[in-house]
This record gives C-alpha cells, sequence and structure tokens, in this order.
C-alpha cells in the first residue's frame, strides 16, 4: 500500500504495532515458516528445517559451531539440484548427527527399505536373530561384511548418520540403520537402493531385497530368557523362589493395571512371603516415556528399604543398551534414593541429556523432525553413560544358548 503524505501519523503507528505484535507472536515453541532461497521444495525445506533448529533447540550449537552448521546447510542447498532426494535426506540427518543430541532426528523415512535381516550386537560381534525365512541357514551367523565391504568400514561410515551420545546407543540404533540400503548406496558401496549382499564369518553369503518376507528367528521353537518372554508389555512380574522378577520395558501405563495397583500387589507378595529376599527391576529394555510413571514403584521400594524388608544390596537394576531417556532419568533416581545394586551393561541414555522432545513437519517432504526442549542435568559426574557396579556383558555363546548371564549371576547372590 502507498501512503500519501497527509495521511494520518497513526495509520504508521497502527501498522508499526501490528508489525510488533507478529514478532512476538514468534515464539521459541512456535515453528516460523521463513521464505526460502528459492522456489525449489527442498530448498524450502532445508530452510525450514535450520531456520526451527535454531529457533527452537534450547541449545543447539553446544557441539557443533554456527558457522559449521551453516556451512553444511549451504552445502546442502547447492545439492538440491543435482543430488537425489535420499542423499538430501540423509544430509540433513549427517546435520543431526554433528549436533549431538540422540533426541533430535529425523523419524524413520517411510520412503527408505528395510532389508529383511536382523541382528545382534553382542561382545563379540553382531550376530543374525532374524532373516527372511528363505534364508534360515544364516540364523546365528556372524556378520563379517556388507556389500563386500568389510563391517569395520560399514560400522565407521554409520558414525556420521547415526545421532548417539555413547558407544552403547550406536550400537543399538545401528542395528536398525544398517538395513536400509540407501545409506549403502549414499557411502558407495553398492549401486542398488533396495538390496545388499551379506557375507558371513563362515564364508557364506546372501543376497536380500526389499519386501515383504516372512520372518523366522533364532527363538522359533525355543524357550527364550525370562527377559523375552513378555516385551511387549511395559510392566509384569515373576515369583522365582526367593526373588521377586519385575521387567518394566517402557515408561507408560497399561490400560488394564495402573501402576499404582500394580505397585499395591507386588507390596502384598513381598509382606506375604518373607522367603522373597531379593528384588530384580530389569530395566534394559526401557527406551523412555514418561519417567513419572515409575515413581509409586521407587517410593515402595525405598520404604522397604528403609523399614528392613528389603537391603539395598539386595535390590538389583538391570540396564543396558536401551535404557534411554526417561529409562534413565528412573535409573538415577533409583540411585539416588536407594542406591541398589546395577548390574548389565552401560546404558544407551546419556545422564545429562537432552529431552522433552516435539516435533515439527517439513512442509514439502512432510518429514517428521524431532526435537529436544529441555537439558535434563540430573549428575554433577557428566559421563557418557551410566555404567553398571557389575559389568556382565551379552555374547554370542549366551546368545545363541538363549541364556541369561545377569540373571544366573543375580540368583547366585
Amino acid at each position: 500500500m502507498l501512503y500519501s503524505k497527509s495521511q494520518p501519523m497513526k495509520t504508521y503507528k497502527y501498522w508499526f504495532i501490528i508489525l510488533i505484535i507478529t514478532l512476538i507472536s514468534c515464539s521459541k515453541d512456535e515453528p516460523i515458516v521463513p521464505e526460502p532461497p528459492t522456489k525449489n521444495a527442498w530448498d524450502e525445506d532445508i530452510t525450514y528445517f535450520s531456520h526451527n533448529l535454531k529457533q527452537l533447540h534450547p541449545n543447539l550449537f553446544s557441539k557443533i559451531s554456527s558457522s559449521e552448521f551453516d556451512a553444511r546447510i549451504n552445502k546442502l542447498y547447492e545439492m538440491t539440484d543435482s543430488h537425489s532426494a535420499d542423499d538430501i535426506i540423509i544430509g540433513l540427518q549427517k546435520i543431526l548427527t554433528k549436533i549431538g543430541d540422540s533426541h533430535t532426528v529425523l523419524a524413520n523415512n517411510n520412503s527408505f527399505s528395510y532389508l529383511p535381516i536382523r541382528f545382534e550386537w553382542v561382545d563379540d560381534g553382531l550376530f543374525v536373530t532374524h532373516i527372511a525365512d528363505e534364508h534360515e541357514s544364516a540364523l546365528g551367523q556372524k556378520l563379517t561384511k556388507i556389500n563386500n565391504v568389510s563391517i569395520q568400514t560399514v560400522i565407521d561410515s554409520f558414525r556420521t548418520v547415526v545421532t548417539a551420545e555413547n558407544e552403547a546407543w550406536f550400537r543399538y540404533r545401528f542395528t536398525t540403520q544398517v538395513l536400509i540400503p540407501e545409506y549403502h548406496k549414499h557411502f558407495g558401496f553398492t549401486q542398488s537402493d533396495n538390496s545388499g549382499i551379506f557375507t558371513f564369518e563362515n564364508g557364506s553369503s546372501i543376497t536380500l531385497s526389499d519386501g515383504n518376507a516372512n520372518f523366522t528367528s533364532i527363538y522359533t521353537n525355543q524357550e527364550t530368557p525370562l527377559y523375552l518372554s513378555n516385551s511387549s508389555d511395559y510392566y509384569w512380574h515373576e515369583e522365582l523362589n526367593d526373588l521377586l522378577y519385575i521387567q518394566y520395558n517402557k515408561c507408560k501405563s497399561r490400560n488394564d493395571l495402573s501402576m499404582g495397583n500394580f505397585v499395591d500387589n507386588l507390596n502384598s507378595i513381598l509382606l506375604a512371603k518373607q522367603n522373597i529376599t531379593k528384588v530384580v527391576l530389569d530395566i534394559r529394555m526401557n527406551t523412555g516415556g514418561n519417567s513419572g510413571i515409575l515413581k509409586p514403584l521407587i517410593t515402595r521400594l525405598d520404604v522397604l528399604e528403609e523399614n528392613g524388608r528389603l537391603d539395598a544390596s539386595s535390590i538389583y537394576i538391570i540396564i543396558g543398551q536401551k535404557t534411554y531417556s526417561s529409562g534413565i532419568l528412573n535409573a538415577y533416581e533409583l540411585k539416588q534414593k536407594i542406591n541398589p545394586v546395577f548390574i548389565g551393561e552401560a546404558t544407551g541414555g546419556r545422564p545429562n541429556h537432552y529431552g522433552d522432545i516435539r516435533s515439527i513437519e517439513l512442509p514439502n517432504s512432510k518429514i517428521k523432525l524431532y526435537y529436544s526442549t529441555r537439558f535434563w542435568s540430573i549428575t554433577s559426574n557428566d559421563t557418557d553413560s551410566m555404567y553398571p557396579d557389575v559389568d556382565i556383558k551379552l555374547t554370542s555363546a549366551d546368545l545363541l544358548n538363549f541364556k541369561d548371564p545377569v540373571m544366573e549371576w543375580i540368583k547366585e547372590q
């Protein structure tokens, strides 16, 4: 709109006030939509990604400088006319890996493929646990190469795209991300974006392609260890002679049984059966949720320890690679209140970490970006992981013979 010199000054004041209100409304909790440098759809998504991370993340530049971040964003702009969508997405993920906050990630991309094989990374390597049933003979085999590239080279390359704050979480996340052939094509390991060649220590190789598959596993027709017997339930328990075993797999409340009622049931067992002298809380597969859910159990265990029904040295907390986010917040609360025995492996979660995630969606690709909104500082000892008092690592012999060395150790105490 054009204004004449005779227009009242209050009109200018009115539009100035509107401008100020508009700027204020772009708060730190709301995504902003900046003007893209070009009309290219990927340029717009990259701009949206960059501006909103700067606006919404509580401390984006704690591990990457602002200048390096901008340089990497500019490099992505240069790629939009000559590279595939997969390369752009992987480029965004590489930036997030440099940021180094394992809660700030892209959601799983539905356009990526996943090959029909699953691995467990144990102390002595990567072993096949699930596979398309026509390749059943590969179950239990140790992986040595993918697409004729050594597994160590593959691992080193994936460190640039897997966001992890410690080695435990990298290993857990790697076993999922390594199934995506688009990454292998991006790294130059193959020309295919929907298949892969897997080579094992015994010299055999198989070629797998993306697509629907019927899976078989090492656990088919086998009696699985207790900790794998009911992993879909958020929490459950079992009495084992002098031991009460409790597994807590997700920081969520069951629809059929509240945590409060669950804890009341456990308390009744402990009061009625004095022969139970050990309590095990297994959170080795707990990747998080709402940390407040476990509070009734933590409080009850604290009371039972204070009144002498339980000894702290007979309360065992099992932790591992998948203990993460709210799972590790619960672990530290237990440590501070009760000081039980922590056993197992180092946690995937970093004790002091960013979290409380929210999400935005990139406007054109519709890819969801999760970002942290808060920093949790729970210990003055800023280690990369929570390490157990008793370090017991799972080996391939344990995995393939369906043993749980952690529970075996506890039972012997």
